[in-house]
Formats: C-alpha cells, structure tokens, sequence
C-alpha cells in the first residue's frame, strides 16, 4: 500500500513541479511549489525519514513559501498588464500620427487613408511582437510551450505504470538507529544547518540593498 501511495505521490509531485516551471506569476510557481514540497515530504514519511518529512512538510512547504510570497509582494513592480497595453497604445498612436504626418505632405487624401491603415497594421504587430507577423499566431507559441508539460506528464504517467506492472521495489530507509536530534543536526547534518543559516542571511541582506537602491533611484 506504501509502494502505491509512494508512486502516486511521485506522479503529483511531477505535475506540481512542472506547474511550478510553467507558471507566468510567481506567486503562482511559489504555490506550486508549496505542493511539491508536500509531497516530497509525504514521500520521506512513508519511506520511514519521519523528521526529514517534518522539515520538509513544516519549512519548505510553511516558512519558505510565506517568506518567498512576501518577497514577491514586496518587490512586485506596480505596473500591470492594463498598463503595458496602455504603454504600448500610447506608443503606437503616436508612431501612426508621425508617421501619417510625413505622408500628408506628399500624397492624396485616398491614399493617406489605405496606407495609413496597413501601416497602423504593421507597426500594432511589430511593437508586440518584434517583427511584421500576424496577431493570430500567438496561438502557435501557446501550444509550443504547453509541449513541455505534456511530454513530462506523459513520460511520468508512462513511467509509474510500468513500475506498477514490473513491481518495481522502492528502496527502504534504514529503520530508526537511536540517534538524538540535537546530535543528527549538530554533529552529522552541520554543514547542511550553515549552508541554511547562510543562505537565509544573504536573503534578508539582498532584500535590504534592494530597498536602499530603489530608494536612491
């Protein structure tokens, strides 16, 4: 039963993480991300690491997550997508008015009104895009990078199956030695208990230089 419940967490634990990649927002991929570490830590918990799981269910699930949401919501830039459409009609009205502006002068009012029409054309595509292209191709991109998530899920789904069909055995940890926590963390895992604290210290000093620098700007 341990074995089914392991797999089915692998499986979600694919799903989560390729989620985490693939999100636009970051606090979306932060969520996700969450979830992965659920299941991580429902994993070790099954396969006998009880406090491993504590830690990874309680801090990279818990405390990272909030510490990482409120990050982003701190240094979140103000504007939004209204106002980068807005930036770029802004842009492209001005680009067409210059633009007519110059024609004016040296054609008739028909012609004015159909080149200034494929020229408001040209430039709303290459102002978005980069290059003359039609808008309705965005479609083609979206589909692109969904390949990625649907060939991982597959090859997951492909994966647990035949690990299921083959009885696959998932390796055990070793059973509880007798050791004391304060000896595991401060005498077998300390270098993982710096590199932690260290980590932690040049978050907290990163997000003090950003607040000094955005000051001065």
């Amino acid at each position: 039963m341990n074995d089914i419940l392991i797999y089915i967490c692998l499986g979600l634990m694919l799903v989560t993480g390729t989620a985490a990649v693939m999100s636009r927002k970051m606090i979306t991929s932060a969520l996700w991300l969450a979830g992965t570490s659920v299941f991580a830590g429902i994993i070790m918990f099954l396969m006998g690491a009880i406090w491993a799981a504590v830690f990874e269910i309680s801090v990279c699930s818990g405390l990272v997550t909030v510490v990482l949401i409120s990050a982003i919501s701190l240094t979140k830039d103000v504007k939004n997508n209204d106002d980068i459409d807005a930036a770029y009609s802004a842009d492209i009205s001005k680009a067409v008015e210059n633009k007519d502006s110059e024609e004016n002068e040296e054609k008739d009012d028909e012609n004015d009104d159909i080149d200034g029409d494929i020229d408001d054309d040209a430039i709303l595509s290459g102002a978005r895009y980069g290059e003359n292209e039609p808008v309705g191709d965005r479609g083609h991109y979206k589909w692109t990078a969904a390949l990625l998530p649907i060939i991982l899920v597959v090859l997951g789904t492909i994966l647990i199956t035949l690990a299921l069909i083959y009885n696959f055995d998932i390796v055990k940890t070793a059973d509880d030695a007798g050791f004391d926590l304060r000896d595991v963390l401060w005498g077998t895992r300390q270098v993982d208990i710096w590199g932690q604290m260290i980590i932690i210290v040049t978050g907290a000093v990163a997000i003090v230089i950003f607040f000094r620098t955005k000051r001065k700007k």
